[in-house]
């Protein structure tokens, strides 16, 4: 399961410092995973895609938004289960105080880049689902750019790469 409720996480504090504890994950991320093997396998990359969607959905069903969905912050263990890691920028979706721009700038949501927060919502992690499976196929980032102003302009103009054209043998 994606987005678990039942993680072994354990907040506290010592001595007057602040730690947070979680569960170990023997696995890799999947940026990590990309970068060892390639593209993934069709099977094996629509397998961690409809763990992806089922996680994600799972997080809104409970009212919350990611807002830095990317390869990294994704780990699938020895078993190949896939679970979404590092909800340091999450929030409930009718509280996102938090700037908007925070995120991974090749990741980011066009609305979070030009922090229009009153837009930043379940689309957002859509806009970013869409953007780690365009990687799980591809290997690649759907936009690529120098900056971020580069990244949400070519985000914006909907000019991407289709993913046949980068990976021909994936139809």
């Amino acid at each position: 399961m994606l987005f678990r409720s039942d993680l072994a996480v354990d907040l506290g504090e010592v001595d007057g410092a602040p730690y947070i504890s979680m569960e170990y994950v023997d696995g890799e991320d999947l940026s990590t995973l990309i970068k060892r093997i390639g593209r993934l396998p069709q099977d094996k990359g629509v397998e961690l895609a409809r763990q992806l969607c089922a996680g994600i959905a799972a997080a809104h069903d409970k009212g919350v938004l990611h807002r830095d969905l990317k390869p990294s912050n994704i780990l699938i263990n020895k078993k190949g289960q896939l679970l979404i890691t590092d909800f340091g920028l999450a929030g409930l979706a009718e509280h996102v105080q938090a700037d908007a721009r925070s995120g991974t700038p090749a990741y980011m949501a066009p609305e979070q880049a030009l922090a229009q927060l009153e837009n930043v919502d379940e689309r957002t992690d859509i806009f970013l689902l869409g953007g780690v499976l365009y990687e799980i196929l591809t290997k690649q980032p759907p936009y690529m750019g120098s900056s971020v102003v580069d990244v949400v302009r070519l985000a914006q103009s909907c000019h991407i790469v289709r993913p046949e054209m980068l990976a021909p043998e994936a139809n």
